[in-house]
């Protein structure tokens, strides 16, 4: 049994969708994802939706999985977020990069680039250049102005309520940039 990613043509999505993520349920912890999105979900963080669905390829039952809302503008629109980049880490060969250095600006990657402008990429690298330059008078000032802190105080708690050690400096960051507030938000996706 393998997991399987399935992207549909943009002029034939299937129920407003183009990207199914079909995952072992053993993979993402039988139910434990489940719980995860229904906290996410409770605690108002962006998510992405977790389902079970059976698979069927050829008439040949491939059995239960976890069906993992894709990358795409529906998220963004169940949310009732309006467009804007969803910042991701590149995927590393290796894990001795620090996401958040403002050098590590090349490791980030806008999953809707060819729909948002440029110039909001420009708040990803605010981020990290306050984070690694800012004295701490400078950044407890600024941080606030480029990112939603509520949605990071959500983020950090549901996190710990999870024990999560899976999304950190060097892997699984998923940040959006709401065009509305001007501010980054973290999303909620993929701890372990």
């Amino acid at each position: 049994k393998k997991s399987w990613h399935i992207n549909l043509p943009d002029e034939y999505p299937l129920d407003g969708r183009t990207d199914f993520r079909f995952f072992i349920p053993e993979d993402k912890g039988w139910i434990i994802g489940n719980l995860l999105e229904d906290r996410g979900k409770r605690l108002g963080l962006i998510t992405p939706e977790v389902t079970y669905a059976r698979l069927r390829i050829n008439t040949v039952d491939m059995g239960v999985y976890l069906l993992i809302e894709g990358w795409e503008e529906s998220l963004l629109e169940r949310h009732g977020k309006p467009l804007g980049p969803i910042f991701s880490n590149k995927n590393l060969t290796t894990s001795n990069i620090d996401l958040f250095s403002a050098d590590s600006f090349y490791f980030w990657e806008n999953r809707f680039a060819d729909q948002t402008q440029g110039n909001q990429n420009e708040a990803l690298r605010y981020l990290l250049d306050l984070v690694e330059n800012a004295p701490d008078d400078v950044f407890e000032k600024f941080l606030p102005d480029i990112l939603d802190m509520p949605q990071f105080y959500r983020l950090t708690f549901a996190s710990a309520l999870s024990s999560s050690f899976h999304q950190g400096n060097v892997a699984n960051q998923n940040w959006y940039f709401n065009p509305a507030t001007g501010k980054l938000e973290p999303i909620f996706f993929d701890v372990a």
